[in-house]
């Protein structure tokens, strides 16, 4: 079995939180997810502002796969949330993907 590694800050400010997400975390919390650690349960217990907030995802504005490692936004208030979340549905952030054979 292989240990679990936190997700490491890379960045934070009043406005957000970038995230290097390990690979084996899930992102958002369900009943299925077992044992698995989970980013919005971690987001809980670090107590930031929009944890909680259901309807606000824990401020977290987009996702990555179980298994892919890489840097995960997590907006910190209500108005970062609402600008990073129009920016992903209008497709004006970037992603790069680098895979690892």
């Amino acid at each position: 079995m292989v240990a679990m590694i936190d997700p490491e800050i890379v960045f934070e400010d009043d406005a957000i939180l970038i995230l290097g997400k390990p690979a084996g975390w899930i992102v958002n919390d369900a009943s299925t997810v077992g044992s698995t650690p989970v980013i919005q349960n971690w987001l809980d217990i670090k107590d930031y502002k929009l944890a909680g907030m259901k309807a606000f995802r824990s401020g977290i504005v987009h996702r990555l796969d179980k298994e892919t490692s890489g840097v995960l936004i997590v907006a910190k208030n209500q108005l970062a949330y609402n600008n990073l979340q129009g920016q992903f549905k209008n497709r004006q952030v970037k992603k790069t993907y680098t895979a690892l054979l």
